[in-house]
Protein backbone atom coordinates (compact mmCIF):
# COMPACT_ATOMS: atom_id res chain seq x y z
CA UNK A 1 0.00 0.00 0.00
CA UNK A 2 1.61 3.73 -0.63
CA UNK A 3 2.47 5.70 1.98
CA UNK A 4 -0.48 8.16 0.34
CA UNK A 5 -2.96 6.10 0.36
CA UNK A 6 -2.23 4.61 3.91
CA UNK A 7 -2.65 8.41 5.12
CA UNK A 8 -5.75 8.97 3.31
CA UNK A 9 -7.28 5.96 5.10
CA UNK A 10 -6.00 6.80 8.22
CA UNK A 11 -7.54 10.59 8.22
CA UNK A 12 -10.79 9.23 7.19
CA UNK A 13 -10.87 6.51 10.26
CA UNK A 14 -9.93 9.34 12.70
CA UNK A 15 -12.83 11.47 10.74
CA UNK A 16 -15.27 8.97 11.56
CA UNK A 17 -14.48 8.48 15.41
CA UNK A 18 -16.66 10.08 17.82
CA UNK A 19 -15.85 13.66 18.51
CA UNK A 20 -13.97 13.73 22.38
CA UNK A 21 -16.26 15.04 24.80
CA UNK A 22 -15.60 18.26 26.40
CA UNK A 23 -14.37 18.19 30.05
CA UNK A 24 -17.37 18.23 32.37
CA UNK A 25 -18.47 21.71 34.71
CA UNK A 26 -18.62 21.40 38.54
CA UNK A 27 -20.98 24.37 39.98
CA UNK A 28 -20.64 24.89 43.49
CA UNK A 29 -23.44 27.25 44.83
CA UNK A 30 -23.55 29.45 47.77
CA UNK A 31 -25.13 32.35 48.76
CA UNK A 32 -24.92 34.55 51.08
CA UNK A 33 -27.52 37.10 51.37
CA UNK A 34 -29.97 35.54 53.90
CA UNK A 35 -28.48 35.87 57.19
CA UNK A 36 -30.78 38.75 58.06
CA UNK A 37 -33.66 41.09 57.03
CA UNK A 38 -33.61 44.68 56.94
CA UNK A 39 -36.51 46.23 58.46
CA UNK A 40 -36.96 49.95 57.34
CA UNK A 41 -39.67 52.30 58.96
CA UNK A 42 -40.77 55.66 57.54
CA UNK A 43 -41.00 58.04 60.03
CA UNK A 44 -43.13 61.09 57.91
CA UNK A 45 -41.82 64.88 58.77
CA UNK A 46 -43.74 66.95 61.73
CA UNK A 47 -43.27 70.24 62.61
CA UNK A 48 -40.77 69.29 65.37
CA UNK A 49 -38.49 67.01 62.99
CA UNK A 50 -37.69 66.21 59.45
CA UNK A 51 -38.94 62.67 57.93
CA UNK A 52 -36.64 59.53 58.84
CA UNK A 53 -35.87 55.66 58.84
CA UNK A 54 -35.65 53.78 61.12
CA UNK A 55 -33.75 50.61 60.46
CA UNK A 56 -33.92 47.28 61.89
CA UNK A 57 -31.98 44.01 61.43
CA UNK A 58 -33.55 41.30 62.32
CA UNK A 59 -31.70 38.41 62.15
CA UNK A 60 -32.12 34.81 60.62
CA UNK A 61 -31.50 31.52 62.12
CA UNK A 62 -28.73 29.35 61.06
CA UNK A 63 -28.72 30.48 57.24
CA UNK A 64 -31.53 28.31 56.28
CA UNK A 65 -33.13 30.87 54.31
CA UNK A 66 -29.33 30.89 52.39
CA UNK A 67 -28.93 26.99 52.12
CA UNK A 68 -32.68 27.03 50.53
CA UNK A 69 -31.74 29.67 47.58
CA UNK A 70 -28.46 27.20 46.88
CA UNK A 71 -30.83 24.19 46.42
CA UNK A 72 -32.80 25.62 44.28
CA UNK A 73 -30.13 27.09 42.60
CA UNK A 74 -28.60 24.27 41.48
CA UNK A 75 -31.64 22.29 40.12
CA UNK A 76 -31.39 25.97 37.89
CA UNK A 77 -27.86 25.04 37.21
CA UNK A 78 -28.81 21.58 36.41
CA UNK A 79 -31.47 22.38 34.06
CA UNK A 80 -29.19 25.46 32.12
CA UNK A 81 -26.20 23.41 31.78
CA UNK A 82 -27.55 19.85 31.85
CA UNK A 83 -24.21 17.75 31.08
CA UNK A 84 -22.46 19.48 33.87
CA UNK A 85 -22.61 19.06 37.80
CA UNK A 86 -23.82 21.19 40.63
CA UNK A 87 -23.34 21.23 44.34
CA UNK A 88 -24.35 23.24 47.38
CA UNK A 89 -21.88 25.18 49.52
CA UNK A 90 -23.21 25.53 52.67
CA UNK A 91 -23.71 29.59 54.25
CA UNK A 92 -21.28 29.28 57.38
CA UNK A 93 -21.16 32.40 59.47
CA UNK A 94 -17.70 33.84 59.06
CA UNK A 95 -18.18 33.87 55.19
CA UNK A 96 -20.60 36.63 55.07
CA UNK A 97 -19.83 39.99 54.55
CA UNK A 98 -18.02 41.74 57.71
CA UNK A 99 -17.87 45.19 58.93
CA UNK A 100 -15.76 47.11 56.45
CA UNK A 101 -16.19 45.36 53.51
CA UNK A 102 -17.27 46.37 50.70
CA UNK A 103 -20.53 45.20 48.18
CA UNK A 104 -18.95 46.21 45.18
CA UNK A 105 -15.30 44.31 45.79
CA UNK A 106 -16.06 40.41 46.06
CA UNK A 107 -12.30 39.55 46.93
CA UNK A 108 -12.40 39.46 50.51
CA UNK A 109 -15.14 37.15 50.27
CA UNK A 110 -13.59 35.05 47.64
CA UNK A 111 -10.64 34.65 49.61
CA UNK A 112 -12.55 32.99 52.80
CA UNK A 113 -14.69 30.64 50.53
CA UNK A 114 -11.35 29.44 49.29
CA UNK A 115 -10.64 26.52 50.83
CA UNK A 116 -14.65 25.51 50.53
CA UNK A 117 -14.32 25.61 46.68
CA UNK A 118 -11.15 23.66 46.73
CA UNK A 119 -12.08 20.68 49.07
CA UNK A 120 -14.91 20.87 46.66
CA UNK A 121 -13.06 20.19 43.24
CA UNK A 122 -14.99 23.02 41.47
CA UNK A 123 -14.40 24.47 38.45
CA UNK A 124 -16.78 27.00 38.72
CA UNK A 125 -18.23 28.80 41.32
CA UNK A 126 -22.07 30.75 41.60
CA UNK A 127 -21.64 33.14 44.75
CA UNK A 128 -24.73 35.38 46.13
CA UNK A 129 -23.46 38.68 47.74
CA UNK A 130 -25.77 41.85 49.07
CA UNK A 131 -25.93 44.87 46.92
CA UNK A 132 -26.32 48.69 47.85
CA UNK A 133 -29.04 50.10 45.63
CA UNK A 134 -31.50 53.11 45.70
CA UNK A 135 -34.65 51.93 46.38
CA UNK A 136 -37.77 53.34 44.40
CA UNK A 137 -39.84 54.41 47.13
CA UNK A 138 -42.26 57.27 48.01
CA UNK A 139 -40.87 59.55 50.28
CA UNK A 140 -40.35 63.33 50.23
CA UNK A 141 -37.71 64.36 48.18
CA UNK A 142 -35.70 66.62 50.05
CA UNK A 143 -35.20 63.45 52.27
CA UNK A 144 -32.90 62.47 49.01
CA UNK A 145 -32.49 59.11 47.39
CA UNK A 146 -33.13 56.17 50.25
CA UNK A 147 -30.42 53.68 50.04
CA UNK A 148 -30.95 50.02 51.33
CA UNK A 149 -29.09 46.80 50.78
CA UNK A 150 -29.56 43.00 50.91
CA UNK A 151 -32.95 41.27 51.65
CA UNK A 152 -35.92 43.31 53.82
CA UNK A 153 -38.96 45.14 53.92
CA UNK A 154 -39.91 48.65 53.59
CA UNK A 155 -43.07 50.03 55.61
CA UNK A 156 -44.48 53.10 55.59
CA UNK A 157 -47.87 53.52 57.09
CA UNK A 158 -48.67 56.81 55.72
CA UNK A 159 -48.04 57.39 52.28
CA UNK A 160 -50.35 60.25 50.32
CA UNK A 161 -52.48 58.67 47.99
CA UNK A 162 -54.40 61.96 46.54
CA UNK A 163 -58.07 60.30 47.64
CA UNK A 164 -59.89 63.20 49.97
CA UNK A 165 -62.15 59.90 51.31
CA UNK A 166 -58.97 58.01 52.02
CA UNK A 167 -55.62 60.75 52.18
CA UNK A 168 -52.82 57.63 52.98
CA UNK A 169 -52.35 54.47 53.12
CA UNK A 170 -50.04 51.87 54.73
CA UNK A 171 -46.96 51.19 52.05
CA UNK A 172 -45.19 47.40 52.46
CA UNK A 173 -43.06 46.20 50.44
CA UNK A 174 -40.39 43.60 50.21
CA UNK A 175 -37.40 44.25 48.52
CA UNK A 176 -34.26 42.28 47.30
CA UNK A 177 -30.53 43.90 46.37
CA UNK A 178 -28.11 41.37 45.77
CA UNK A 179 -25.88 40.28 42.71
CA UNK A 180 -24.92 36.77 41.45
CA UNK A 181 -21.62 36.32 40.34
CA UNK A 182 -19.87 33.45 38.34
CA UNK A 183 -16.37 32.72 39.19
CA UNK A 184 -14.28 30.68 36.98
CA UNK A 185 -12.04 28.58 39.74
CA UNK A 186 -9.36 26.90 37.35
CA UNK A 187 -8.60 30.61 35.98
CA UNK A 188 -9.05 32.21 39.14
CA UNK A 189 -10.94 35.40 37.62
CA UNK A 190 -14.68 36.60 37.63
CA UNK A 191 -16.28 35.72 34.46
CA UNK A 192 -19.72 38.10 34.99
CA UNK A 193 -22.28 38.74 37.82
CA UNK A 194 -25.87 40.07 37.56
CA UNK A 195 -27.51 42.54 39.82
CA UNK A 196 -30.78 41.62 41.20
CA UNK A 197 -32.72 45.00 42.53
CA UNK A 198 -36.02 44.12 42.85
CA UNK A 199 -38.74 45.73 45.31
CA UNK A 200 -42.38 44.58 45.08
CA UNK A 201 -44.81 46.68 47.14
CA UNK A 202 -48.20 44.89 48.04
CA UNK A 203 -51.63 45.88 47.81
CA UNK A 204 -52.24 49.19 49.63
CA UNK A 205 -53.52 48.94 53.07
CA UNK A 206 -55.66 51.15 55.33
CA UNK A 207 -53.65 53.99 56.96
CA UNK A 208 -52.01 52.11 60.16
CA UNK A 209 -49.16 51.88 62.20
CA UNK A 210 -45.87 50.57 61.20
CA UNK A 211 -46.12 48.31 63.92
CA UNK A 212 -49.89 47.01 62.58
CA UNK A 213 -48.27 47.04 58.66
CA UNK A 214 -45.37 44.91 59.74
CA UNK A 215 -47.81 42.17 61.93
CA UNK A 216 -50.26 42.26 59.09
CA UNK A 217 -48.53 39.32 57.57
CA UNK A 218 -47.26 36.11 59.82
CA UNK A 219 -43.84 35.10 59.74
CA UNK A 220 -44.04 32.56 57.65
CA UNK A 221 -46.08 34.88 54.71
CA UNK A 222 -42.82 37.05 55.15
CA UNK A 223 -40.93 34.35 54.72
CA UNK A 224 -42.48 33.07 51.43
CA UNK A 225 -42.90 36.52 49.66
CA UNK A 226 -39.33 37.13 50.01
CA UNK A 227 -37.95 33.45 49.06
CA UNK A 228 -40.72 34.19 45.86
CA UNK A 229 -38.66 37.21 45.02
CA UNK A 230 -35.13 36.31 45.81
CA UNK A 231 -35.94 32.95 44.07
CA UNK A 232 -37.39 34.83 40.15
CA UNK A 233 -34.32 37.01 39.96
CA UNK A 234 -31.69 34.82 41.10
CA UNK A 235 -32.49 31.74 38.64
CA UNK A 236 -32.93 34.49 35.59
CA UNK A 237 -29.53 35.77 36.67
CA UNK A 238 -28.19 32.03 36.69
CA UNK A 239 -29.39 31.32 33.50
CA UNK A 240 -28.43 34.05 31.48
CA UNK A 241 -25.02 33.84 32.98
CA UNK A 242 -24.20 30.15 32.35
CA UNK A 243 -25.53 31.00 28.92
CA UNK A 244 -22.79 33.40 28.52
CA UNK A 245 -19.83 31.43 29.97
CA UNK A 246 -16.65 31.47 27.68
CA UNK A 247 -15.92 27.98 26.25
Amino acid sequence: MRISSWIAILCLSLALLPAQAQPSRKFGVLSLIGDSFLIVNHESATESKPASDVRTVLELPEHAFDNAVAAELRQAILRASPGDSAVTLSAAKDLYLREGDSFEDVRPVLARVQKAVASAGLTHLVLLTKLRHRADVPHDARQGDVMLHGLGYYVDPAVPTGNRDAPFAGYLAPFAYFRVWIVDVSRQRITGYRDIADISPMAPRPSSTATQLWESLSSAEKLRTMHSVVKDGAQSAVAELIAHLPD
